[in-house]
């Protein structure tokens, strides 16, 4: 083990509601959320290989690294894994801040005019006297209603 390797990498579950109220809402942290150009079938897929990979790190423990295994690297993967060469590699695979562009660049995010109106319109960090009013939701209403928010 090098010096380097000082955070087990782990991949976070939980429901929607708790993941956006607790960075929205508690954290204050700037979120977007986009809807993907997904079918259905690939959507399966995607959600079965990361439940895999959550059972590989489990069993066979890696270490997080800012260039080779960080939070948008390792979906672009899993990603590629599903279908070969979806995501081809790009920059934002080690500058997470730059993936969101990258996805509208290869259509897994459908641009709404410019990179700028797509970031704002999906940006629901701004909606948190909204997102704190259907909080208390049960799951499948708050996701319900979270998508009402984003087209309003």
């Amino acid at each position: 083990m090098t010096i380097y390797a000082k955070y087990e990498l782990a991949y976070t579950w939980g429901t929607e509601r708790d993941f956006v109220t607790r960075r929205v809402l508690y954290l204050k942290h700037p979120v977007k959320m986009y809807p993907l150009t997904l079918d259905a079938e690939r959507t399966q897929r995607l959600f079965l290989a990361l439940i895999r990979k959550t059972n590989e790190i489990a069993e066979h423990p890696r270490f997080y690294n800012t260039l080779t295994a960080n939070c948008t690297n390792m979906l672009a993967e899993i990603a590629n894994e599903v279908k070969p060469g979806s995501i081809p590699y790009d920059i934002s695979w080690n500058l997470p801040g730059l993936s969101d562009t990258y996805l509208m660049k290869i259509k897994y995010i459908t641009p709404e005019g410019s990179v700028e109106q797509t970031q704002k319109k999906y940006d629901i960090s701004k909606k948190q006297k909204s997102i704190l009013s259907i909080a208390d939701e049960p799951h499948a209403e708050f996701g319900k209603r979270l998508r009402k928010l984003i087209l309003e």
